[in-house]
């Protein structure tokens, strides 16, 4: 049993800046330097295009060396591989319902079990998500909402003292 606080860790809207990712497309000039001029990386995912802001390796390094982190994305097992070795982690294991749903109500019924697990044990449980405000109903859990900026800032480790 770990006394690590455990994570859920979203991808779309907490890694991949979606905005910015958009911009990308209609900003003029070469790419690399329209993803400097927005301080992102382009990082191919499996024939897909992320923008990942410079920062974020290094924000889920400190996550992957403090806490136990799960995926829990509708990449689902797909986040292992490109992004985690861009990302440089280990696999992490993914919240799954093994179901084709999208959206926060599968990721919510998945969570439940392993968070309310984490929780009885005494350990924090913080889910990182671009909730946009509809946070799900789950006791003692902490909540970081990317939503409104559209990926994990640094002071949004810095705010959960657990981290």
């Amino acid at each position: 049993m770990s006394s690590r606080p455990l994570v859920f860790l979203d991808v779309d809207g907490v890694i991949n800046d979606i905005e910015a990712n958009q911009m990308l497309s209609r900003l003029s000039g070469p790419l690399e330097d329209r993803a400097r001029r927005l301080g992102v990386d382009i990082v191919q995912v499996r024939g897909r295009r992320m923008a990942v802001p410079h920062h974020i390796p290094a924000l889920i390094r400190r996550l992957a060396d403090t806490t136990e982190v799960w995926w829990c994305t509708t990449w689902r097992a797909k986040a292992n591989g490109d992004l985690t070795k861009y990302l440089g982690v280990d696999a992490f294991p993914v919240v799954d319902p093994y179901g084709r749903d999208a959206g926060i109500a599968w990721k919510a019924a998945a969570v439940a079990p392993i968070a309310q697990r984490a929780i009885s044990e005494g350990r924090k449980v913080v889910w990182i998500e671009d909730f946009n405000g509809n946070l799900p109903e789950l006791a003692d859990a902490h909540f970081i909402d990317t939503g409104p900026v559209g990926y994990l800032r640094r002071e949004d480790l810095n705010d959960w003292t657990g981290l």
